[in-house]
């Protein structure tokens, strides 16, 4: 079965320097969090996206501090 993206259903949603972490439904199942995509300006100026592969102290700091929103957003399905 491929992934359909009217699917995924988006719960709620932070942002913190171009990187997004969110808390989603796919096909009503379980929520679970999703940490990333990274968005980046390229050199034309467009928009791109890509993987949130490591985490800096900072972006780490940003996730502790909305672990409470996180679990709230979780628990209430």
């Amino acid at each position: 079965m491929a992934f359909d993206n009217s699917k995924d259903k988006v719960i709620k949603s932070w942002s913190f320097n171009g990187l997004e972490i969110s808390v989603r439904s796919y096909n009503g199942g379980d929520r679970k969090v999703q940490i990333g995509p990274r968005t980046f300006e390229r050199r034309d100026g467009s928009v791109g996206h890509r993987k949130a592969g490591r985490l800096s102290s900072d972006e780490f700091d940003f996730l502790a501090s909305i672990s409470a929103e996180i679990y709230k957003a979780i628990d209430a399905g």
